[in-house]
Formats: structure tokens, C-alpha cells, sequence
């Protein structure tokens, strides 16, 4: 934003995630990342709006937030979201599976807690069908080796 505050858009960005129109979502979720830092305060009221969309059967609504939770992801975030992002990892698309991967590894280095069966799911992920979900799951079984 060249160095000038934006603070005035910071809740147009959040009411811009809860559109219906995927543009208009996938431009909110963009200013969110670009706003926000983990920091933010405002980040807790968008977490109904990420629990909406990881639930709901688009899988354009839910590849919109997975992709940029790996940019507005805290520790708040990461505990409420776990478990839904567990159950995309068996998602009949493969991009949504290879991005819920990808977010949790984002959510195990952000918590450094377990994820439960943990290493059953990255088993499971790196036998998958698809190459980029191999490849997803692959680097986050070495980080587990490392």
C-alpha cells in the first residue's frame, strides 16, 4: 500500500470473505492476507466464516480458504479449524487434498501440538492416487523424520 494506512478497508476485507460471490471471496480472503498479520485481533472474526467455508460442498469456496489460510493462520485459528481441515484430507478432489495437507503442516508448525493419527493420515496421503498430494505429503512426512 506504498507505506499509507488501509485501516479503513480492514472490515470491508472480512465482509468481503462472507460473499457469495467467489470473486468478491476470493478478493476479501486476499486483502485478509495482505492486511493481517498472525497478530491481528480482527483475524478472530473471521474464523465462523473459515468453519463456513471448509464445511460447505464448493470445493471453489473451500480451495479459496485453504489456500490462503497458510497466509492469516495463528494459533487460535489453527485450534478451531483442526478437525475439519482432517476430514478434507479424504476430499473426492485431490487439489482440496493436497491443500488440506499443505495447511496442516501450517497448523503443526504454528501449535507444535499432536494432530490426532497423525502419521496414519500422512501414510494415507503419501499412498494417495494423486501425485501432488504424494509430493504434499511427502514433505510433510520428512519434516515429521527431521
Amino acid at each position: 500500500m506504498l507505506g499509507h494506512s488501509a485501516s479503513f478497508a480492514h472490515i470491508h476485507a472480512i465482509n468481503l470473505t462472507q460473499s457469495k460471490n467467489l470473486v468478491l471471496k476470493r478478493i476479501g480472503y486476499l486483502m485478509c492476507s495482505l492486511f493481517f498479520d498472525k497478530n491481528s485481533d480482527l483475524l478472530i472474526m473471521l474464523v465462523a466464516t473459515i468453519l463456513k467455508d471448509l464445511t460447505n460442498g464448493d470445493v471453489h469456496e473451500i480451495v479459496i480458504c485453504l489456500t490462503s489460510l497458510g497466509n492469516i493462520m495463528n494459533s487460535t485459528i489453527a485450534e478451531s479449524i483442526t478437525e475439519h481441515v482432517v476430514k478434507l484430507l479424504s476430499h473426492t478432489t485431490d487439489l482440496v487434498r493436497k491443500k488440506a495437507v499443505l495447511v496442516l503442516q501450517k497448523i503443526k508448525q504454528e501449535t507444535g501440538t499432536a494432530i490426532p493419527e497423525y502419521k496414519e493420515k500422512m501414510k494415507k496421503g503419501l499412498c494417495d492416487r494423486e501425485p501432488s498430494v504424494m509430493s504434499a505429503s511427502l514433505n510433510l512426512y520428512l519434516e515429521e523424520v527431521s
